[in-house]
């Protein structure tokens, strides 16, 4: 992996007990965009990932811009896919 160049990015839901969430999280119905910050372009959303996203010296710089009702205490565990 440390010489991937681009990945993909999932996210599960955990609850407080620590169960994961597999599918449950929407991104399309809860992003508006994602943009890459090390290349400043804008990121392709599924409802599952975050496709082709760079990676430069090992680390993913994201802005996420989050719909209006998005709910901000969930929590997560995201998996990269090189």
């Amino acid at each position: 992996m440390s010489k991937a160049k681009r990945c993909n990015l999932k996210f599960n839901i955990v609850d407080g007990m620590g169960k994961e969430y597999i599918g449950e999280f929407n991104m399309l119905a809860n992003y508006v965009k994602v943009i890459d910050k090390n290349t400043n372009a804008e990121c392709k959303v599924e409802k599952d990932a975050i496709k082709n996203v760079s990676i430069k010296k090992g680390y993913v710089n994201l802005q996420l811009t989050l719909q209006p009702t998005y709910n901000r205490s969930l929590k997560f565990i995201y998996y990269v896919e090189v």
